[in-house]
């Protein structure tokens, strides 16, 4: 549905062709923002259709604050800012990413609801997974866990494929146990805070229930003890330990083999 331009395909084409103001003579009137024009172009009306409920109603119907004047100009009112309206509508005809920066995700989802536009939930997933690195990861993985609409198992739309479907709730999953370790080096130098502790302790109980995270007992213990004083009021900081301690937990790959054995079981059918 919808990629990063790539030179010579199609979204380029049609990226040129609406900044030419060549797809059709559709505006949108939007809240004007100090002298900026409220005025914003349409673009390829059929693409907003398949893309938008709030437009396939729009478009298939004739609404009472549309006009058209002397030159078949339709002017269509819309309640939202100029700036945001822009950034959205360039967007889907191959424009640069909607979410600028962690601050639009909510924005994103906001409009996603509002548009009827799942299209934007699908690249709020794709955003968080092309930006996960060891400082950012646990603060886009909380953030995922609180956005019960980024959960993309339940999106049944025929503008999307299979694989273009990317989760972000699984990938963070992964990323977390893949660099886990070098995620918590700062505590073996003596920090007492590390960016691994931006996770919500809900987050930190599936990783060390999982049995996947390749970390010394010792360590991980450690590490597990300082997230709750961390993270948990301090009524509830006994019973949350020993709930994410073993035996209580799979914990690591150490513990979860002597348990298993020579059994080889997938990260999924353990949770």
């Amino acid at each position: 549905w919808r990629r990063e331009p790539a030179r010579g395909c199609v979204e380029e084409d049609l990226l040129r062709a609406y900044d030419q103001e060549r797809l059709g003579k559709t505006w949108f009137l939007c809240e004007k923002v100090q002298e900026e024009d409220p005025h914003v172009y349409a673009g390829f009306l059929p693409l907003l259709i398949k893309a938008s409920s709030f437009f396939g109603a729009m478009f298939s119907s004739r609404w009472a604050d549309s006009s058209v004047n002397g030159s078949d100009v339709a002017v269509i009112k819309v309640g939202w800012d100029v700036s945001t309206m822009r950034r959205l509508i360039r967007f889907l005809h191959g424009g640069p990413s909607f979410i600028r920066d962690i601050q639009d995700l909510d924005q994103a989802i906001h409009c996603a609801d509002f548009f009827g536009m799942p299209v934007l939930l699908a690249h709020c997933n794709t955003w968080i997974v092309e930006h996960l690195d060891r400082d950012t990861a646990p603060r886009l993985w909380s953030y995922v866990e609180s956005q019960p609409r980024l959960r993309m198992n339940w999106l049944e739309d025929s503008i999307f494929q299979e694989d273009m479907l990317i989760t972000a709730d699984s990938e963070c999953f992964d990323f977390h146990l893949q660099e886990f370790l070098m995620m918590v080096d700062g505590i073996r130098d003596g920090e007492s805070w590390v960016p691994l502790y931006d996770l919500t302790p809900s987050l930190m109980y599936r990783l060390v229930a999982s049995g996947s995270l390749d970390v010394s007992t010792a360590l991980l213990k450690s590490v597990v003890a300082n997230f709750v004083q961390q993270k948990v009021p301090p009524a509830e900081q006994k019973a949350m330990l020993q709930r994410m301690m073993p035996p209580e937990v799979l914990f690591n790959r150490e513990l979860r083999d002597q348990v298993l054995g020579g059994c080889r079981l997938g990260v999924r059918g353990l949770m």
